[in-house]
């Protein structure tokens, strides 16, 4: 089973200079697990224009094409395998928005069809001449209810809700093959304890002859349920359509409190008394650091029983750092929130170094 990470939003966490530690050691984290935890795969995201229309970038990672390079030749040089995640949106895409990116508003479907082909081929193919071998191509991210709203939206459990959704992903996945026939295809969803949900989803997929290889699951217990669950979907999943099952996003908090002098200024994006109205489930194990460790642990050794082929843990470096939050002011401007503080960091709590840049016990559990 191989293990990996996803760790986009490294250049800009680079700019405020941050310490990672392990045993009171400091280490580079990117060379580190890799030698130290066998990380074999680095995931990184890539949005269309990540920028407003001065310029600003929108955070996050900002991650743009430029960006993506970058990384991923730095992930290449340590021996990573690289995975290519494109959103399709010039920011975040998961199961509550799938936004256009700006320039393509003002297309109908049909043209929709084909910039989603020259996209995906121009991107590729810059990618490729850049000399970046890629180990796999996620086409979309938590795509669950579909993706380039609203064209790409599903609503239901006929076929037809799926037309539009299917060949859209086709189109992508064409580019792909074209460019990269080598690299193996994501399709990616979340809810990966819904089973009946998981089955219509892919099963409209393969009824519409989209080309993949690989079934992509995130798994966060307070979203997504039981380990129990998962696991029933997960056989369901790999017996039935026999592609490779990755769960390419997973995580857990070290701690329920907030960093920071005060909570209005350090919110979290998981806390203890949200996980049941998510879910109606219990914790699995306690939002500390052995309970993040203990969470790992019984996730690799599940999926390994399951026969998944791989695990991602996202962002394990994103620890608070001045102006790298979830969105600079353009970014939470562009999703029509309210502005913020620009380092906001709701996922500190779910990083692999605490608050002070050490290394917790869930590092050295995720690991072969």
């Amino acid at each position: 089973m191989i293990l990996g990470i996803d760790a986009s939003t490294q250049l800009e966490l680079d700019k405020t200079n941050p310490h990672y530690y392990y045993k009171g050691e400091e280490v580079e984290p990117w060379s580190f697990m890799r030698s130290h935890n066998n990380i074999e795969m680095m995931r990184l995201r890539l949005w269309v224009d990540p920028y407003d229309e001065e310029g600003r970038p929108y955070g996050g990672g900002t991650c743009d094409l430029k960006s993506f390079i970058t990384l991923a030749k730095r992930a290449l040089k340590l021996g990573y395998k690289v995975v290519l995640d494109f959103h399709y949106s010039d920011f975040w895409a998961d199961p509550s928005k799938q936004s256009l990116p700006k320039a393509w508003r003002n297309l109908n479907f049909e043209e929709l069809v084909e910039k989603v082909h020259s996209y995906t081929l121009e991107t590729l193919l810059t990618v490729k001449k850049e000399g970046i071998p890629l180990f796999a191509v996620q086409v979309g991210n938590e795509i669950t209810h579909g993706t380039l709203w609203p064209f790409g939206a599903i609503n239901g459990n006929e076929h037809k809700d799926y037309d539009n959704l299917c060949t859209l992903l086709q189109s992508g996945a064409t580019a792909v093959r074209e460019i990269y026939p080598e690299a193996k295809i994501i399709l990616h969803l979340e809810k990966s304890g819904d089973k009946v949900g998981h089955d219509e989803w892919y099963g409209n997929m393969v009824y519409h002859n989209v080309a993949f290889d690989v079934v992509g699951l995130s798994y966060y217990p307070y979203w997504h349920g039981t380990m129990k669950a998962l696991e029933e979907n997960i056989v369901n999943l790999r017996d039935k359509y026999h592609k490779e099952i990755w769960i390419v996003e997973a995580g857990y908090p070290f701690t329920w409190k907030p960093y920071g002098a005060a909570d209005e200024k350090s919110i979290l994006f998981v806390k203890e008394e949200q996980y049941k109205t998510y879910t109606g489930d219990p914790l699995p194990y306690p939002l500390d650091k052995k309970g993040q460790a203990d969470y790992l642990r019984h996730l690799m050794s599940l999926s390994e029983g399951l026969g998944v082929k791989a695990i991602c843990y996202w962002e394990p470096f994103w620890i608070p750092s001045t102006k790298v939050g979830w969105a600079r002011v353009p970014g939470m401007l562009y999703e029509g929130k309210e502005p913020m503080a620009e380092d906001l960091n709701e996922w500190a709590n779910q990083t692999l170094f605490d608050y002070e840049g050490e290394a917790t016990p869930g590092l050295d559990a995720f690991k072969k």
